[in-house]
């Protein structure tokens, strides 16, 4: 994981994120289109960088849509 940290955070990049979401980094970077993450740069870098813990939530997101989604189907 990346030693950047943005407050207390530790921060990731595009491509850490998508390999521990176990998708493509194109999906990440349509993700933050979206505005479902939201995305950091250091002041004269190119390197985007994403908080961990908005990674992680947005995975715990994803999982209360599919619950959603699968009892509407059930009823």
């Amino acid at each position: 994981m990346s030693k950047i940290e943005i407050g207390r955070d530790k921060a990731m990049t595009i491509t850490e994120a998508a390999k521990a979401k176990n998708v493509p980094r194109q999906t990440i970077h349509g993700w933050i289109k979206q505005g479902w993450l939201k995305a950091y740069r250091e002041p004269g870098k190119h390197m985007l960088y994403l908080l961990k813990s908005d990674v992680d939530r947005l995975q715990e997101l994803k999982d209360t849509r599919v619950v959603v989604l699968n009892q509407a189907k059930e009823k």
